[in-house]
Order: structure tokens, then C-alpha cells, then sequence
């Protein structure tokens, strides 16, 4: 993990930095091609996995995937129109 988001106390478990990490991208820069697997690390660090837990993370990517899918098919079209335009 990043040095900036390790601490050093003892006590923290590495549940706790996967968590640190994760909020710190959401937060900070928003969502980054590390995001996956930032939201990977945090699953896998929780003492029990439930299935509920995989169903969120699978949601999460699903709908990062579709929402990427969307932004791609949006500027195909804006670059569709701007050609169009310009060949008038």
C-alpha cells in the first residue's frame, strides 16, 4: 500500500488501511485506475467475507464498468455530431 496512508500504530489491523486507502481515492482524486483495485484490497482484508459483501463488490464494478461504458458511448456521439457539423 501507499506509504501516505500506512500509519504506525501498532494496533491498526490491515483492515483498517485497505479502509484508508479506499476512502482516501474515493475522496481525493475520485475514481483512478487503482480504484478496482483499492476496492479489491479492502474486501479481502475483512476478517469474515460474506456473501453479501461479494455481491456489493461485483455491483460496485458493474456499474463503474457501465457508467465508463456510458461516458465512451457519449463522446462517440459528441465527436459523431462535431463531424457532422463540420462537413455541412
Amino acid at each position: 500500500m501507499d506509504e501516505d496512508i500506512t500509519n504506525n500504530d501498532i494496533t491498526e489491523t490491515p483492515a483498517d488501511v485497505s479502509r484508508r486507502a479506499f476512502i482516501k481515492g474515493v475522496i481525493g482524486s475520485g475514481a483512478t485506475p487503482t480504484t478496482p483495485v483499492r476496492v479489491i484490497e479492502l474486501v479481502l482484508a475483512q476478517t469474515t467475507i460474506s456473501s453479501q459483501l461479494i455481491d456489493s463488490l461485483n455491483a460496485s464494478m458493474y456499474l463503474r464498468a457501465g457508467l465508463t461504458d456510458l461516458f465512451l458511448l457519449n463522446d462517440i456521439v459528441t465527436m459523431d455530431m462535431g463531424t457532422a457539423v463540420a462537413t455541412q
